[in-house]
């Protein structure tokens, strides 16, 4: 599947790319952190869907507290997931993964900054028995260029995610990812590929847009 990451402050801009996206058949439309901190949950969820119809949306909380609070606002919006990070508190990841049950909406658990994200998410599972629907391989570009992370790496680490954990729980991945590296982490075992500035910053995000689905046709 493909998510189109509108991590954007602008909603105006926010809508014009969700609606492409939609028309063009990307799977899950993301109302970003940016967005949601500046406008709210329930404002963005409701104008997103004005705009993508039934089409799934992820609201990107990156809960470390109170992830109840949170998930009931996300389901009352009419959002479909939210996440939490892999940093928080287990307790939090446990009353996140309850609630995203109890409520009907899915859960994805971020594991940025995690020292080893493999050991981490079969942990998860085994001993405190918190299956979540999506984990999310996420490192910026940023981080990849300042501790000289390369592509290799970061397929590898696709790859061996995708042996640890069960096949119903989906491997997001996102950071920097473009038309050419896309196809390679699909290619890896991916089930997500995350796109953000690649569409947003993009002075034509339609044919960005556009461009992305024909890298990964084959596997779609």
């Amino acid at each position: 599947m493909v998510q189109v990451a509108l991590d954007l402050t602008d909603l105006d801009k926010a809508l014009f790319i969700a609606r492409i996206c939609s028309e063009l058949g990307y799977d899950i439309i993301e109302a970003g952190t940016p967005l949601i901190k500046k406008y709210g949950i329930e404002y963005v969820v409701r104008r997103l869907r004005d705009v993508v119809g039934e089409r799934p949306i992820f609201v990107d909380t990156k809960t470390f507290d109170a992830p109840r609070v949170e998930a009931e606002i996300v389901s009352s919006s009419g959002g479909n997931m939210f996440s939490i990070m892999a940093l928080a508190p287990i307790d939090a990841i446990q009353e996140a993964y309850e609630a995203s049950r109890d409520l009907g909406v899915k859960l994805l658990i971020d594991l940025m900054n995690v020292p080893d994200p493999i050991e981490y998410s079969k942990s998860l599972i085994r001993e405190y028995n918190v299956i979540p629907d999506v984990l999310c391989l996420h490192v910026g570009l940023s981080t990849q260029m300042r501790r000289g992370v390369n592509i290799d790496q970061m397929l590898s680490l696709v790859r061996s995610l995708r042996n640890a954990v069960p096949e119903n729980v989906s491997i997001a991945v996102a950071g920097g990812i473009k038309k050419d590296t896309a196809p390679l982490y699909a290619s890896a075992g991916a089930n997500i590929i995350i796109v953000g500035g690649a569409i947003t910053r993009s002075p034509d995000p339609r044919m960005s847009a556009m461009e992305i689905l024909r890298s990964l046709s084959q596997y779609r």
